[in-house]
């Protein structure tokens, strides 16, 4: 009812809101006008009088396609006879071969744009065909190592109860199949397009992968969100990270002049057999993790690992061999990192531990006494204006040789039984 008692007549009210609709559209052509306006000449945000880009919709059919070829059966068409295999995969090769080709060139023909004397480049689409047939020929070899990233997902996860389920389910595996199809093309010197399939991973599982980074064969990553890999890492095999891994750049080289360098190395290499666990950072291009280590999760890295073993050491076998890069007692790698300033990431784990051995029976007393000791020294620091020290972060494991006792130093390369 209205103020004065009357009923409101439903078609005033439909004149009146029609009148307003009409108004805020005569607007438009205002608006529009200011908006073309605001592409002035140059405009890097605005893609005018050019050639077409490469679009997401095909490079994502591509990867579609390139999935059942990859997996046939899982992907795709769900029921596919041996007998009748060869015309199934040349079906689905040449629409792979006609899309990517298409794009390809889009891509070359844009990235000749602005380079001197290849303003008028006609070899794109000649290119964009020949790529596409050598990026072709590389996929038996791609299925090869699939294979082993697909069989260390299976050992390195003991919830996985098939291999069917991790090719179907596990978005590590999916995220490192299409880095690897980008890693490929970018191997080709294909611009843009691998990092539009990387980024469409990255949406898609929550893990970034640069399609230039370099990773060996059996790479695992478990669960994976938030796992962020630079550009030019470099990754051996046989490595497993998990959720929340950052392997990063410090902070970006410049030159003389100021400007950043990009082609240097920002990102740190893992070698063989490492294993790193939740939320780990590790950063810059000079850091290296060596063969066997593990990774605590939460620890802050930015200088390279060695290994010291005190177990070792007590049992008169000295310190292991560089190459070894593991403990001889219990064949763990005590990676040797500073971690300055991270309480919450070791007298949490310690005043655990302290709790936990003091309940074991076969727990030396010397060294009950040395990690509480440890343990309160650090709640001192926690508790402490200072801004900053070298923590020292110990491992406990029992091996064949006894109770197995490995310091965390700060070190950056050499070997030190201090």
């Amino acid at each position: 009812m209205s103020q004065t008692g009357k009923k409101p007549n439903p078609l005033q009210q439909c004149q009146a809101a029609h009148t307003g609709d009409l108004d805020a559209r005569r607007e438009i052509p205002r608006l529009t006008e200011a908006i073309v306006h605001s592409f002035a000449d140059g405009d890097h945000m605005a893609h005018l009088d050019q050639s077409p880009m490469p679009d997401e919709p095909s490079v994502v059919r591509v990867l579609s396609e390139l999935e059942s070829l990859l997996f046939p059966g899982y992907h795709g068409r769900n029921q596919i006879e041996r007998h009748n295999l060869i015309f199934f995969v040349g079906e689905v090769a040449i629409r792979v071969y006609e899309d990517l080709s298409v794009q390809i060139s889009r891509a070359l023909r844009n990235d000749c744009r602005g380079k001197p004397a290849m303003d008028q480049c006609v070899d794109c689409d000649q290119h964009g065909r020949g790529v596409a047939v050598l990026f072709l020929e590389r996929l038996p070899g791609l299925r090869r190592i699939l294979a082993t990233d697909v069989q260390a997902a299976f050992d390195g996860d003991p919830a996985a109860k098939s291999k069917d389920e991790i090719i179907f389910c596990y978005p590590g595996l999916r995220a490192v199949t299409i880095y690897r199809v980008a890693h490929l093309l970018h191997e080709l010197n294909v611009p843009i397009i691998p990092r539009m399939m990387t980024e469409y991973a990255h949406r898609e599982t929550g893990i970034d992968i640069h399609p230039g980074a370099k990773i060996g064969s059996g790479f695992f990553i478990d669960h994976g969100t938030g796992v962020v890999i630079g550009e030019t890492t470099v990754i051996g095999k046989n490595v497993q990270i998990y959720q929340g891994v950052t392997l990063g750049a410090m902070r970006l080289p410049r030159d003389e002049n100021g400007k950043v360098m990009r082609d240097v190395k920002r990102h740190p290499t893992i070698e063989d057999d490492v294993t790193i666990y939740a939320q780990a950072t590790i950063l810059g291009g000079d850091t290296i993790i060596g063969q066997g280590a593990v990774v605590g999760g939460n620890t802050w890295i930015t200088h390279s690992g060695t290994a010291l073993c005190d177990g070792a050491k007590r049992a008169g076998q000295g310190p292991p061999a560089p190459e070894l890069g593991a403990c001889r007692i219990c064949g763990l790698q005590h990676l040797t990192v500073k971690k300055p300033a991270v309480i919450a990431a070791v007298l949490i784990p310690l005043a655990a531990a302290l709790v936990f051995f003091g309940r074991h029976p076969d727990f030396p007393p010397n060294e009950l006494t040395s990690l509480a000791a440890e343990t309160s020294r650090l709640h001192r620091y926690a508790e402490s204006p200072k801004p900053d020290i070298a923590l020292m972060d110990k491992t406990y494991r029992e091996g064949p040789g006894g109770w197995c006792v490995g310091w965390i130093r700060p070190s950056m390369s050499k070997w030190t039984t201090k």
